[in-house]
């Protein structure tokens, strides 16, 4: 489901994370997928590919700046919630195809 999700997102907003670790895949962003990148540690930078914008800090505090910062620039759009579930109940089937039985899902 991420997978579906990045490789179609026009920006993802990446929050104080090391994945991938080492050794493991990029993930599946589009080509013209945008990267906003927030972290404590400015040694994670680029770690997903170039990032459009960098921002040095920390999450809780950084987060609370960007969102005081957007919210006057947001705007009201349609929900996607049909697509969501959609791509949830698909993910799902996918995970239920394959062993061991889903039915704790």
């Amino acid at each position: 489901m991420a997978g579906d999700l990045l490789g179609a997102a026009d920006v993802v907003l990446v929050v104080g994370t090391r994945f991938p670790d080492v050794g493991e895949p990029l993930p599946p962003l589009g080509p013209a997928t945008r990267i906003v990148h927030l972290d404590v540690d400015a040694a994670e930078f680029g770690r997903f590919g170039p990032d459009a914008v960098e921002i040095h800090a920390d999450a809780r505090l950084g987060l609370a700046a960007l969102a005081n910062r957007l919210g006057r620039l947001n705007r009201r759009r349609p929900s996607r919630r049909l697509e969501l579930t959609t791509l949830k109940e698909t993910a799902t089937a996918r995970a239920c195809s394959a062993p061991p039985d889903c039915a704790q899902l």
